[in-house]
């Protein structure tokens, strides 16, 4: 009888262990999407701010703005696709501080802002939020070279 409630005791505590880690499991992912900054709200405005933005201009040899303001759709969708696409990353990372900020405004008044690594001659670029908190996201090199070419039309013009 001893034998039988030990061995009961014992599938009792790892059945318990197990459904813990599951919990656990679950907070954690459920967590890291919370940290994700929402962008399916609709955005209206979206201003790409930070130093060096005449580095992307070809066309001119010293640096033209310091902010970029992109207003039309097809402009603003380029950019959230970008941001959609960006892959999680959990390994170390430079210490190095963002060369960009990324501040999308949307409709219903609200705003949130993203800081944008974006390095065109290696052909990478990352992201985060606005408090360097949550995961890094990586950004694909076909997006790099979409944000690229959009900000250095948009200066140009």
């Amino acid at each position: 009888m001893k034998k039988s409630a030990i061995i009961l005791f014992a599938i009792i505590m790892i059945l318990a262990a197990c459904s813990s880690k599951e919990n656990i499991f679950n907070d954690i992912e459920n967590s890291k999407e919370k940290e994700r900054i929402d962008l399916t709200k609709a955005v209206n405005l979206l201003t790409v701010t930070g130093n060096g933005l005449g580095y992307f201009s070809e066309t001119e040899g010293q640096l033209k703005e310091e902010k970029v303001v992109f207003e039309q759709t097809e402009e603003i969708e380029v950019i959230l696709k970008a941001l959609k696409g960006a892959s999680s990353h959990s390994g170390p990372m430079t210490d190095e501080g963002e060369n960009f900020q990324i501040i999308l405004s949307y409709k219903d008044g609200t705003s949130d802002t993203i800081l944008l690594w974006l390095y065109p001659d290696r052909n990478s670029g990352r992201i985060q939020r606005e408090n360097y908190t949550g995961p890094m996201y990586f950004l694909s090199k076909k997006d790099v070279q979409s944000l690229v070419e959009l900000i250095d039309k948009k200066i140009s013009q």
